[in-house]
């Protein structure tokens, strides 16, 4: 019996210091709604390879994520090449066709210090 309960203790101050852990990491993942692309920015070797502005505020939403600049991590960095390259050509077409957008965006995942958005929604 004794055996069993410092089993249950033993696992539950495990499971106790990894949810700390867990909690220490201050990554946030904020949905940015509503936005209009005003600017797109495609350079080899910077910014994740290509970028997009928006003409909403990012830093009053996330935390350390300048001012409606997000990469898309074109060079696959965090996402495969593809999968960057088909969310700038996304928000290239929103801009073209005045649609709005919604980015989900990442303040831990970085290029050149601008935030990664690893989703894009397009609508009308």
């Amino acid at each position: 019996m004794l055996k069993k309960r410092w089993k249950q203790v033993f696992v539950g101050a495990i499971a106790a210091v990894a949810m700390m852990g867990a909690g220490m990491v201050s990554a946030e993942i904020v949905r940015i709604d509503g936005a209009k692309v005003t600017q797109t920015l495609s350079e080899a070797g910077a910014y994740g390879d290509c970028m997009v502005l928006i003409n909403k505020s990012i830093s009053d939403v996330i935390t350390s994520c300048p001012n409606g600049w997000v990469t898309f991590s074109c060079d696959g960095t965090y996402n495969s090449k593809d999968a960057g390259q088909r969310k700038f050509e996304s928000a290239q077409l929103a801009m073209a066709l005045g649609y709005r957008i919604n980015l989900f965006v990442d303040n831990v995942k970085k290029h050149n210090g601008y935030c990664y958005a690893r989703r894009i929604d397009i609508y009308k």
